[in-house]
């Protein structure tokens, strides 16, 4: 079909995927239309993928689809299935990467064979309404500056974008959505529609960390993605566009010397997030003698305040100058109104971000009409008057328009500003942060991922020195840095990365939590699996003393011993969770530590074979050879040495055709294990061997 002729057919569809394309234009960072920043197109650095498994140490899908994947074919990976979770930490790049898939789909569209049409829409827009209405009115809303010409109707999101294609769901910021019911009452929707018989949707879902309990309702069989940080190599690279976005002059030269600068503060760990690397560019840009902040909190202020000096510049592209230009005709009480506004935004703001933090549906018009300086003046027509009001609030560089007023460009602009009201008040500071604290106390008898992993940005905030907190947080967070709590140890780790504790004050609290998570994983009286996770925690806060501790695991053949005497599923094996973790963190050392539980003879020969099909999800070139030596291996059971055989069939490799004959030669006699013969012969016939509909038929006609 020409062009001209979808476009009659498909008028709506035509103007979505126009509208899609241009959305690339629009750059999802703070400030950057101001700026003059150019296309996310021009600026993004595809961020890598990879595959995770639930806490649980259960595998989140078959081992042969778990190697990693790469973001530059991320519409084929992401829609590989009806649904799956992509996790990013906060400005970990999710929004990014959505946006970059849409426009990838859109731009591509419609490419012979070509099955999926991006939709990105806000978590919280899917709630309350049926969801093709929400989509409709989610996309209306996000392409109406990307000249949309129509507003999108329910119909175009009831059926496939094309025929055999599926609209690809890119849903942003679950965790986003305050109410925990509402947040899993949405999942379970979405994988209502997913399992649907010939459904038009496919669902991607992007959120932070959410304690494993929350998103069990997604099922073992839907796949996680943690969206990586930049290496080293991606920073520079990333550096380098934004600069170059920036105006910076041989930004190749700026973005190493920016790089060096990191590297001499201790900041690039911290750096290699999309948000931190765009916020130290844009600071660096402006003045690139200036010395970078050493704490997370530090950075917010400092970014903030250059957003506010921008703002608030008496230049002409300063908001006082433009209000002036706005409003002096209509008389100086406007005039006088208008500036006390101006000088009450700031802490307008930092209040209503409390209470949107805190959970309160207060409007955005609602704050602004409390305050004084906000009040319509009678000399100015109220159309002008809230369409001042609008501009300033736009001018920020904190907050968009939404479909429903303001919000935050990003949740951590929103918890930093939430963090910088409770500052004026240190009694409701201690409060709030003894409340968020509550939970991590608990002792570490449960899994640490179940905490509430979603409050830790937050919590940084409070207690970053940059943010200035009223008290002292150390004595509270001590309580956390202890054996027995592990949870509370992880959130340290967590603020760590974050970028919160680097500063020299809170190196006491780091050693001290290092030290507990160092105790509790070598005690050999301790459970096997809070052993696992206090390594797995170790390794967060000192990367070689973890891995150290997980290799050591590994190794330490008591701690599977309550697992084998009541076999059960391999993946509860802490032994193999252990190189599990070990595998994520050190591939090389992961991949080692799987090889010797393959050959390991005093290990349960099901945990052997996992730890065989792991060390093939990771691509090791010795996982085919380690099968064939599970299903030849004497001292392991029939049905181990069939499941070995029977995943080497999966590969195609020919070894697996004789290897199967050779079991059933071996165990056809006995009639503990005819079942057993009778799958393996049926395998033989699914691989297309000759033999195999004779054996199947010849043993159970025996039975």
């Amino acid at each position: 079909m020409s062009d001209v002729a979808r476009c009659l057919d498909r008028p709506d569809l035509t103007d979505y995927v126009r509208a899609s394309q241009r959305a690339a234009q629009v750059h999802p960072y703070p400030d950057a239309e101001s700026l003059g920043m150019p296309s996310l197109r021009s600026v993004y650095v595809p961020q890598r993928l990879r595959r995770i498994t639930p806490e649980s140490g259960q595998p989140s899908g078959s081992p042969a689809d778990q190697s990693p994947g790469d973001v530059a074919d991320a519409a084929a990976l992401l829609g590989r299935s009806p649904m799956c979770l992509v996790l990013a930490g906060p400005g970990g790049g999710k929004s990014s990467l959505l946006r970059s898939v849409q426009a990838d789909s859109a731009e591509s569209w419609p490419a012979p064979g070509q099955g999926l049409l991006g939709v990105a829409v806000p978590a919280t827009a899917l709630l309350g309404s049926p969801l093709p209405s929400a989509l409709a009115a989610a996309a209306t809303r996000q392409l109406a500056a990307c000249a949309l010409q129509r507003t999108l109707s329910d119909e175009l999101f009831l059926n496939r974008p094309a025929p055999g294609a599926f609209w690809l769901v890119l849903v942003d910021g679950l965790d986003e959505i305050t109410d925990r019911g509402d947040r899993q009452n949405l999942l379970r929707t979405l994988t209502n529609f997913a399992t649907e018989p010939y459904p038009p949707y496919r669902f991607v879902v992007a959120s932070r960390p959410l304690p494993e309990k929350e998103v069990r309702v997604l099922g073992p069989d839907v796949p996680r993605y943690q969206v990586m940080p930049f290496s080293r190599s991606e920073l520079s690279e990333a550096a380098q566009r934004i600069l170059n976005g920036l105006g910076v002059p041989e930004s190749h030269q700026a973005a190493r010397r920016l790089v060096g600068v990191l590297d001499e503060a201790y900041l690039t760990d911290f750096a290699l997030t999309p948000l931190m690397a765009t916020m130290l560019c844009q600071l660096y840009a402006a003045d690139p003698g200036q010395s970078l902040p050493d704490t997370r909190g530090a950075l917010y202020a400092k970014f903030t305040g250059l957003l506010h000096r921008r703002m608030s510049g008496r230049d002409q592209s300063g908001v006082r100058n433009q209000a002036e230009a706005a409003l002096a005709r209509f008389g100086p009480t406007a005039m006088s109104r208008a500036h006390d506004l101006l000088d009450q935004l700031p802490e307008t703001i930092d209040s209503l971000a409390f209470g949107h933090q805190s959970g309160s549906e207060a409007s955005w018009a609602n704050a602004l009409a409390a305050l004084d300086g906000a009040r319509h003046p009678r000399a100015v027509p109220e159309e002008d008057w809230n369409q001042f009001l609008s501009s300033i609030l736009g001018r920020t560089g904190l907050l968009t328009i939404t479909g429903d007023g303001f919000a935050f460009l990003h949740q951590t602009l929103q918890e930093y500003c939430a963090a910088r009201h409770l500052v004026r008040n240190p009694s409701s500071h201690a409060r709030e942060l003894d409340r968020l604290l509550g939970p991590w106390k608990e002792d570490g008898e449960t899994n640490p991922w179940g905490g509430p992993i979603d409050t830790a940005s937050y919590i940084g905030f409070l207690i970053d020195p940059g943010t200035a907190p009223p008290t002292d947080p150390l004595p509270c967070l001590k309580e956390l840095a202890v054996p027995d709590n592990i949870r509370g140890c992880l959130l340290i780790a967590t603020l760590l990365s974050l970028g919160t504790l680097l500063a020299d004050q809170w190196k006491p609290l780091v050693q001290a939590a290092v030290q507990a998570m160092a105790t509790a994983c070598a005690d050999p009286d301790g459970e096997a699996t809070p052993r696992v996770w206090a390594a797995s925690v170790l390794a967060e806060l000192n990367l070689q003393r973890g891995t150290t501790a997980l290799e050591a695991l590994v190794d330490d053949q008591g701690l599977d011993e309550q697992f084998n005497e009541d076999p059960h599923n391999p993946d509860f094996s802490d032994r193999l969770l252990a190189a599990r973790r070990l595998l994520e963190l050190d591939q090389p050392r992961g991949e080692e530590a799987c090889y010797r539980l393959v050959h390991d003879p005093y290990l349960d020969g099901s945990v052997r074979v996992r730890a065989a099909e792991v060390l093939l999800s990771s691509g090791d070139e010795r996982a085919c050879r380690a099968l064939e030596h599970l299903a030849r291996a004497a001292d392991l059971h029939f049905d181990d040495r069939l499941d070995a055989a029977r995943r080497l069939a999966v590969m195609g490799s020919e070894a697996a055709v004789n290897l199967l004959h050779t079991l059933i030669k071996d165990y056809r006699g006995d009639p503990d294990w005819i079942d057993w013969c009778i799958a393996a012969a049926q395998t033989l016939d699914d691989l297309g061997d000759p033999r195999g509909r004779q054996i199947t038929d010849e043993l159970s006609a025996g039975c």
